[in-house]
């Protein structure tokens, strides 16, 4: 996620997966150039990658996380073409903000969370990262506007 407007009052992040996006108009490019290039039957290959474009495109999200401090509200919304959703947690509520790191595969990678006084923890994005310093510095800039303290469980998994 990035930061978009930081105010006193107000955090706005947002992420857009940018090589999705890539991805899908390299795949509707290849499949335009199939169909102009080739006949019968060839050209279903490209009519076929340019339905993949489509439905890539329609399904990547945009999440946007909208720290409020005149509300006492935080918004994350999570956007497709065809949906959104919405869902909103009160500030007061949050208790930390941490990195959680898992494996896939062998490879480790980041997600920045909320934990609620609950032990409840909310991702910020469904979407996570292998650069876990960028993580933490977006998890210390919410900590900071929500002025929260670092507590152990943050600092043992920023440690990891």
């Amino acid at each position: 996620m990035k930061i978009i407007q930081k105010t006193s009052d107000t955090l706005v992040l947002q992420e857009k997966l940018l090589g999705i996006w890539i991805l899908g108009l390299g795949t509707a490019a290849t499949g335009f150039f199939i169909v102009m290039s080739f006949e019968s039957p060839v050209d279903l290959f490209g009519g076929v990658c340019i339905a993949i474009a489509a439905l890539v495109a329609t399904l990547s999200p945009t999440e946007t996380c909208i720290f409020d401090k005149t509300t006492r509200l935080i918004t994350l919304r999570r956007q497709r073409w065809f949906s959104h959703r919405i869902q909103q947690q009160n500030i007061a509520q949050i208790a930390d903000v941490m990195v959680e790191p898992y494996t896939v595969m062998g490879t480790q990678f980041f997600r920045v969370s909320l934990v609620l006084s609950s032990g409840q923890t909310i991702a910020l994005t469904r979407s996570a990262s292998t650069d876990r310093a960028a993580q933490q510095h977006l998890a210390q800039h919410i900590q900071h506007f929500l002025s929260l303290k670092q507590n152990s469980l943050s600092a043992a998994v920023a440690t990891r």
